[in-house]
């Protein structure tokens, strides 16, 4: 069960999540390379 009170950003799909003192937050750095590779991925399966 992942706590949710509301003064925590919320996560959305694709967010990389850390686990640090019993708490999730959102791990921006890792998100942001892991969404430009999957772009980097998807630009070579569609280039022509």
């Amino acid at each position: 069960m992942f706590p949710n009170p509301s003064s925590q950003k919320k996560a959305k799909v694709g967010d990389v999540l850390q686990l640090s003192d019993g708490r999730y937050t959102i791990d921006k750095k890792t998100t942001k390379q892991r969404r430009e590779e999957i772009e980097a991925l998807m630009d070579e399966i569609w280039d022509d």
